[in-house]
């Protein structure tokens, strides 16, 4: 899943800027973490706050409330890769049941109004299994 933040300051985006704050961590795995974003206190600016999770090997990088997990971060053109949650639904076409889940927003710990949006144009939708149909909904779009 792509992610924007939607105010990428300027600064950030300058060739001269280094990767981090001095003294600041500036990788989680094997994943960069370039300012404007950091994972320790004083080395981000605010929305751009990063937690470091040690308990798997190797660590992980999370955004909004640990749901998602950054597995890169595109300064030159203000995306985050993230993977969300797998949503488990069950149903069948057989029986008349339809599963529905929700992918995005406040159940992926992204509040409404913050300063991460779900891109339009570089998200993926994968599913696997048996004798499969999905059909995929976008609220609010003209799609």
């Amino acid at each position: 899943m792509a992610l924007l933040p939607e105010i990428l300051p300027a600064e950030a985006a300058m060739d001269q800027v280094p990767i981090g704050m001095p003294n600041c961590p500036t990788s989680c795995g094997n994943v960069s973490v370039p300012y404007p974003f950091g994972i320790s206190s004083r080395c981000y600016l605010p929305a751009f706050s990063l937690t470091y999770e040690t308990s798997h090997t190797p660590p992980r990088l999370l955004l909004g409330d640990g749901t998602l997990q950054v597995t890169d971060i595109f300064v030159n053109n203000s995306t985050l890769r993230t993977h969300g949650p797998e949503i488990s639904v069950r149903g069948s076409i057989a029986t008349g049941e339809i599963a529905n889940g929700t992918w995005g927003g406040q159940g992926w710990g992204l509040a409404d109004g913050g300063p991460y949006v779900l891109s339009a144009g570089h998200n993926e939708f994968i599913i696997t299994g048996c004798r499969l149909f999905a059909e995929l909904l976008v609220a609010g779009s003209d799609c």
